[in-house]
């Protein structure tokens, strides 16, 4: 209810915190987890948030205290797309220099969208760890390593919203001036900078609306398709 910048003791207990200074959840919602300190923490269920905020305690825990950046997310969370936005960062910021790094986001990304759309298959959830762990220590920098752990945590808490997305998954849909397209049809790759339709809304990582978008829209068989235009509510 209070987000903010706050300066508080090093060991303040993480739901006093979030209660009693955060102001609790937003809406009187029940908490679902909790990513300590920035998106590159291995995420908390609810249930684990009962623990003093000092660097022993978190890793113990499994995380880390990291930036401080806290994420708290409310019991309505999909947490697929929040893994799924997280991987889109990291493959956005990845510099190309390593080549797990380089190709490991991207493929992460690529297959976590397709879970995302219901396009995956279960047996993909262990291949996605499994890759995880070659991204993991085998890098020159550390954001091979931080765009590894919170896929891991993610998996190990929320395996069942993966594996429900995978069955269930909403498709995307891409649009040009010719018409709609099934991204289940075409395997499209929606990047970081290209349009997402989603429930019938234009959307792209600013989330820019309110305004025609321009721009041409990658389709992974080589097919780009110049010129789309996609109003905000299609």
């Amino acid at each position: 209810n209070k987000p903010g910048v706050y300066e508080v003791p090093l060991g303040m207990n993480m739901n006093y915190f979030i209660n009693e200074i955060g102001g609790g959840m937003w809406k009187g919602k029940k908490m679902k987890a909790t990513i300590p300190g920035g998106s590159s923490c291995p995420i908390l269920r609810a249930d684990e948030c009962d623990i003093p905020m000092d660097y022993d305690s978190m890793a113990k825990a499994g995380t880390m205290l990291g930036s401080g950046g806290m994420m708290v997310m409310d019991e309505d969370t999909d947490m697929v797309k929040v893994a799924l936005r997280i991987m889109r960062f990291y493959k956005h910021e990845s510099c190309g220099q390593c080549t797990p790094c380089r190709e490991g986001t991207g493929w992460m990304w690529r297959v976590m969208m397709r879970m995302a759309e219901g396009r995956a298959q279960k047996r993909e959830i262990d291949m996605l760890l499994d890759v995880t762990k070659q991204i993991e220590g085998h890098t020159i920098c550390a954001l091979g390593d931080a765009a590894a752990w919170p896929v891991q945590s993610f998996l190990k808490h929320f395996r069942h919203e993966f594996e429900y997305m995978i069955d269930h998954g909403a498709k995307l849909r891409v649009v040009d001036v010719a018409g709609w397209y099934d991204a289940g049809k075409l395997d499209t790759l929606l990047d970081t900078n290209r349009v997402m339709l989603e429930k019938g809304r234009a959307r792209r990582p600013a989330d820019v609306q309110g305004a025609t978008i321009i721009e041409p829209v990658y389709i992974e068989d080589g097919c780009t398709l110049t010129g789309s235009t996609i109003g905000p509510n299609v």
